[in-house]
């Protein structure tokens, strides 16, 4: 139990990398080219998979499942705010919850620009970053602790 909420707390971290993202685009970062962005997102990427494959359940395919549910499981209820937003309020809270979940995905908004290019709705872009997550805590896991058969 104690596992499952460290993973759940580690889930939350983008919404303070994000923050602080946000803080530096307006200061330190504004001169900063689409490269350091993507240096960003893989950073978080690459933090994802270690945290993924270290602090993770071992053993079999439902210690995989249940650590890349307990990680992930904030990017989710992220990302369906987002689509309510989105999808179908067109716009966003004006509260902070509305901005806190646009905070989460924007250390990997770049990233999940790049995977959803062909789209031209910003949702996208974020379920192209969730999909980034999950893939990254996946191969954590995998590469940690490979399943058998």
């Amino acid at each position: 139990m104690r596992k499952a909420a460290a993973l759940f707390l580690v889930g939350l971290s983008p919404f303070l990398l994000g923050w602080l993202l946000s803080l530096g685009m307006t200061t330190i970062f504004a001169q900063m080219g689409a490269w350091f962005y993507i240096v960003v997102g893989l950073a978080v990427l690459t933090l994802w998979m270690v945290v993924s494959g270290t602090f993770g359940f071992k053993g079999s395919k439902r210690g995989m499942a249940l650590t890349m549910l307990c990680i992930n499981l904030p990017a989710l209820v992220v990302l369906v705010l987002l689509g309510v937003q989105e999808l179908s309020l067109h716009a966003y809270w004006d509260n902070a919850v509305g901005q806190l979940t646009q905070f989460f995905y924007l250390p990997l908004l770049r990233l999940g620009a790049i995977v959803a290019m062909w789209t031209g709705q910003v949702f996208w872009f974020y379920f192209g970053a969730f999909l980034l997550l999950v893939l990254s805590s996946w191969l954590g896991c995998r590469a940690k602790d490979p399943v058998k058969k």
